[in-house]
């Protein structure tokens, strides 16, 4: 059991609250099938991939850090 929860949990710099890179994340992939829906309907035979739809650049998260007093609620894998 001593896999059971994390020891160490790393967390990500947000400008918002933790699940604010949920949107960016959501859109990204949407636009990324509707590209390779377009693409087949075009009948190209090499399909569109996740960077060249959209860039992480562009999203609010901005690394990750080392908590070492995190709330039990992060602790949980």
């Amino acid at each position: 059991m001593s896999r059971s929860r994390l020891h160490f949990p790393v967390l990500g710099y947000h400008g918002a609250h933790p699940g604010a890179e949920h949107y960016f994340k959501h859109e990204a992939h949407r636009a990324l099938r509707r590209a390779v829906h377009v693409a087949l309907i075009h009948g190209d035979e090499v399909l569109p991939a996740l960077r060249e739809v959209s860039s992480t650049w562009c999203w609010p998260k901005d690394g990750k850090f080392w908590c070492w007093d995190a709330d039990p609620k992060w602790m949980r894998k």
